[in-house]
């Protein structure tokens, strides 16, 4: 939008509304795709804000919001005759229009990322994370992008959007999640295998110490075998009543019957 001869007219004319310029009247209303009639915005918040226009020069200026982009001129438009706002329009259409519409792709696949994880974090099929980290892996090469030119215009758009729809944050959550998941499966897994010897080393001990003994001994009386056999049993069985043999079969029973 661009003024006339007279400037832009306020679309707020209520008394409440005063304090806030026709201009940025203007960018909140392009951007946010409504009139006053289908939402009144409150005088106590109104948007955009200062610190969310962007001042792409002095002659226009543009707001990101959730629903859409508004960029308007601050002076008058001399029509065809006006080189500026000629091109200005063109840029609007083309490299200004590809930052948004980078900003949609980039969230629709962390909407599709966000569906996957929660998927991925209730599946049971082991295989289930490293799909996500492949997506996440193929959605940053090809979407995450925060540089688009040199010129700094159509990055700060980008930037506009993303912060409007939290891109940056949703992002970081995607990755947290994945990073406490992988966290949590090799404790598991280190859990597991912890477990695993030491029940093998309270079993093989003893019977290692009693070959040993029958070694060195070579006794010829059967008695002797059975009686070292007996202890060899008790030995093992006192061991494994211990709290660590305990909590070592507790984990393991948790992994072969999960």
């Amino acid at each position: 939008m661009t003024p006339g001869g007279r400037g832009l007219p306020r679309l707020y004319r209520q008394t409440r509304y005063w304090r806030w310029p026709a201009t940025h009247q203007w960018l909140w209303a392009l951007a946010s795709r409504t009139t006053l009639t289908d939402y009144p915005p409150d005088p106590q918040n109104l948007e955009p804000a200062d610190s969310e226009i962007i001042r792409l020069s002095v002659d226009w200026h543009a707001a990101v919001l959730r629903d859409g982009v508004g960029v308007i001129g601050v002076r008058t438009d001399d029509g065809a005759e006006d080189r500026f706002f000629g091109y200005g329009e063109l840029y609007v259409r083309s490299i200004y229009l590809d930052a948004l519409m980078l900003g949609l792709l980039q969230n629709q696949g962390l909407r599709h990322l966000e569906e996957h994880s929660v998927a991925a974090l209730d599946s049971p099929r082991p295989e289930a994370m490293a799909e996500l980290e492949r997506e996440v892996g193929s959605f940053r090469r090809r979407l995450w992008a925060q540089h688009l030119t040199s010129h700094g215009i159509p990055n700060r758009l980008l930037t506009a959007y993303q912060r409007q729809h939290g891109l940056r944050e949703r992002f970081e959550q995607i990755l947290t999640e994945i990073s406490d998941a992988n966290r949590l499966t090799r404790e598991d897994e280190t859990r597991h295998v912890n477990s695993a010897v030491v029940v093998f080393t309270l079993i093989t001990v003893p019977a290692g110490i009693a070959l040993a003994l029958l070694q060195v001994v070579e006794p010829d009386n059967p008695w002797f075998y059975a009686s070292v056999g007996a202890a060899l049993i008790v030995l093992t069985a006192l061991l494994l009543r211990t709290r660590s043999a305990r909590v070592a079969l507790r984990a393991l029973r948790r992994r072969f019957t999960a």
